[in-house]
């Protein structure tokens, strides 16, 4: 669009910059002379310059009144001052809040006691019961020397009858057996010791809970504790059924982890429910 002779479209598309004067000046002069032949976009221009000498002979336009206070209130936030609590909730709230937590305190200590201490004595009975089917232990003169040991015993006699099917078995076997099922029979009865305390470490922690749990079911919703009942139902009748096979078999190790596995359930549900925010 270099050349003197150009087309009105061009002209057209030139304009806006030839207002603005920011053409450059060959460009300028084929405008200009454009408009010296062409009575149409000569009269454009006219209308154009006419309308910016009228706009800028327009006086200010100031506003009656200050707007501006009008404006700001329609787009500040208002501010909601928060409503204050009564006295008397804020200190019922902290008050099952704090025997709560003493509850889930005391239940965590002797749970945890009573858990360790089975767990203890545990590993002393199996260390017991591998030192009694062990082998023999050396003479004291075998340890000193080092020199092996050569019993000097006589071979045990035959019984009546010369069979070898009527040998009587040796003395020390008998001895082994013996033990062993002595070490068997005081196993089961330190298990079943340490199943009646760990019943009775669950039954303190569980009626203290049950009890904060009663006295928040009128603060919490229908359905919720509706929840919670059935929940313990279902534990309480598993609790039920590990008891009634552990009577069967009080020396069943499996059984007694499986009532513990129970009440522990039992105990996290209270917890749970004791520490449930009050429905509003």
């Amino acid at each position: 669009m270099t050349n003197s002779n150009i087309t009105c479209e061009e002209f057209d598309a030139a304009l806006p910059d030839y207002l603005e004067g920011t053409l450059d000046e060959p460009l300028r002069a084929a405008v200009q002379k454009h408009l010296s032949e062409c009575v149409r976009c000569a009269s454009l221009v006219r209308d154009l310059e006419t309308i910016r000498k009228n706009a800028g002979a327009l006086p200010d336009l100031i506003p009656s009144r200050d707007l501006w206070q009008g404006i700001e209130a329609r787009i500040a936030a208002p501010v909601i001052p928060l409503a204050m609590r009564p006295e008397g909730q804020r200190r019922f709230v902290p008050a099952w809040m704090g025997v709560a937590a003493a509850a889930l305190i005391v239940s965590t200590a002797g749970i945890t006691y009573m858990l360790t201490a089975r767990s203890l004595l545990g590993g002393k009975e199996q260390v017991a019961t591998l030192a009694t089917q062990g082998s023999p232990i050396p003479s004291k003169s075998g340890s000193d020397t080092g020199a092996p040991q050569i019993s000097t015993e006589p071979a045990p006699a035959p019984a009546d009858g010369g069979g070898a099917g009527s040998r009587r078995p040796p003395t020390g076997s008998r001895m082994a057996a013996s033990d062993a099922a002595a070490g068997q029979n005081r196993a089961g009865a330190r298990l079943a010791v340490q199943q009646e305390q760990s019943d009775a470490v669950y039954g303190r922690e569980i009626d203290m809970l049950q009890k904060i749990v009663t006295q928040r079911k009128t603060q919490l919703d229908s359905s919720t504790v509706a929840i919670i009942e059935r929940n313990l139902q279902i534990i309480d009748a598993a609790i039920e059924q590990s008891k009634a096979a552990l009577a069967k078999d009080p020396r069943s190790r499996l059984l007694s982890d499986q009532l513990t596995h129970a009440l522990d359930k039992k105990v996290e549900l209270l917890r749970t429910a004791a520490f449930l925010p009050a429905s509003t």
